[in-house]
């Protein structure tokens, strides 16, 4: 959606597919008219990560050639 009408258009349609804007009029498709979902008031939001032990990654690759055949 986003190659074809822009982020705007994208924007607005993944905050109206995840109810978080509501059509003000659900039977006219041409509708420009939105609403929010999300009350009113200040949010606060907290991650927390913790790792313990090994968090690396090993790889290891081998090649090999037998008379030009493999």
């Amino acid at each position: 959606m986003g190659e074809n009408y822009g982020n705007q258009h994208q924007t607005a349609f993944l905050g109206y597919d995840t109810y978080i804007l509501e059509a003000s009029d659900p039977d006219n498709l041409e509708n420009i008219s939105y609403y929010s979902n999300v009350p009113a008031g200040s949010y606060n939001q907290s991650v927390y990560n913790i790792q313990t032990g090994y968090n690396g990654k090993l790889a290891f690759n081998i090649a090999t050639e037998y008379n030009n055949r493999f």
